[in-house]
């Protein structure tokens, strides 16, 4: 995504999602999109079996009684 459709993409969520949508808000919230694209495409370029990271094992609390 270019930066016109990063601000647009976020505009368009804000709006659909009924948050505020005010110009510095859209443009911090896309800086934060760019930065976090950029670090996904790092991280997609990493080559990594999947079995290297063991993932969580979900174990929920018992609840005292």
């Amino acid at each position: 995504m270019n930066d016109s459709q990063i601000l647009e993409y976020v505009l368009a969520c804000s709006l659909n999602l009924g948050l505020p949508a005010d110009a510095p808000r859209v443009l911090r919230v896309a800086a934060h999109f760019k930065r976090i694209q950029a670090m996904a495409q790092a991280l997609d370029q990493v080559d990594c079996a999947a079995d290297l990271e063991m993932p969580e094992i979900y174990c929920p609390k018992r609840i005292s009684q």
